[in-house]
């Protein structure tokens, strides 16, 4: 697979916890930083989406996004999670 991100922006905003919370499956622990929740936003525009051992077929998929939380596992591990818009 192949592909080539450009334009990208990470940007940051602390929310309140209960809004999070509600968002998140229970089996998890909100990640927090300075005692504070965060969500981030990532556009970016993609490129060149395709199978790499092909010469044809690769796409321009647009714009895209992720809206993303981190999240503590039970056995303490960090996990990224992707929020639905």
């Amino acid at each position: 697979m192949t592909q080539s991100w450009h334009d990208l922006l990470f940007a940051h905003w602390r929310v309140d916890v209960s809004e999070l919370r509600r968002a998140v499956p229970a089996a998890f622990d909100l990640d927090f930083f300075d005692d504070e929740a965060w969500v981030g936003i990532v556009p970016f525009h993609m490129t060149n989406v395709g199978p790499r051992a092909t010469t044809h077929g690769a796409v321009d998929l647009g714009v895209s996004r992720t809206e993303r939380a981190d999240l503590r596992a039970s056995g303490g591990s960090t996990r990224r999670v992707f929020l639905q818009p």
